[in-house]
């Protein structure tokens, strides 16, 4: 048997393949497509835009017509013609002729209508009465109370004395006053007169035997010593 010594290289000396370019291509390629998509993995998707909303259809009511109302009944109105009337024959009535027959007067006499003429005349003088007022009688007092003071009077010192004139009815009651004299204070010769024309009453004047209408003058005093 023979035996066969191999021998044997240093490591540093044994020879070194030659890098295949096809091979170097496809695993930078392979690389680059492994970053590419790490790249689109990490940038943050867009969020897709939000659809509008629609608004939902406005809700309609639907309205029943009423139906229409029948046309009002047409009322017929009869019109009657009216019937010739037949003529009626005018009966004249007979006239007869008046005679005259002369009045007979007796002498001595009137006639009626002097008669009542002067009866007219007469009683419409009874009846007459004097219309014109009595001026300057004395009145005669039926019911005279006196005046109340006026407060606003007394407080003021006020006093005088106040004249009226006054008008007296046939019935008694006096139908106008007025200030014939002032008591030289406005308050004093108003609260006279009007007290006087409301609740004094007089014994009317007479003349002939008739009552008639008399004008006199009252005084009235606001005395504060009486008091």
């Amino acid at each position: 048997m023979v035996l066969q010594h191999a021998r044997s290289y240093p490591q540093s000396s044994r020879p070194h393949p030659n890098p295949n370019p096809t091979r170097i291509v496809g695993m930078a390629g392979a690389v680059a497509l492994n970053v590419a998509l790490l790249m689109l993995l990490l940038v943050p998707m867009a969020a897709p835009p939000p659809e509008a909303v629609k608004e939902p259809p406005p809700w309609v009511i639907p309205i029943d017509k009423p139906p229409p109302l029948p046309p009002p009944p047409i009322q017929r109105v009869d019109i009657v013609r009216p019937s010739n009337p037949t003529p009626q024959a005018t009966v004249k009535p007979d006239i007869q002729p008046v005679t005259p027959v002369p009045a007979l007067v007796e002498e001595g006499t009137l006639p009626v209508e002097s008669i009542v003429q002067e009866a007219v005349d007469t009683s419409q003088t009874e009846v007459a009465a004097p219309t014109t007022p009595i001026a300057g009688v004395r009145l005669e007092y039926a019911h005279a109370p006196s005046p109340p003071y006026p407060v606003d009077a007394i407080r003021g010192g006020l006093q005088g004395v106040v004249m009226l004139q006054i008008l007296v009815d046939t019935d008694g009651r006096p139908l106008e006053v007025s200030i014939h004299k002032s008591s030289g204070h406005r308050k004093l010769d108003e609260a006279a007169r009007r007290f006087v024309l409301k609740h004094w009453t007089f014994t009317p004047a007479m003349k002939d035997g008739r009552a008639v209408q008399a004008i006199g003058i009252v005084p009235i005093d606001f005395n504060l010593g009486r008091q």
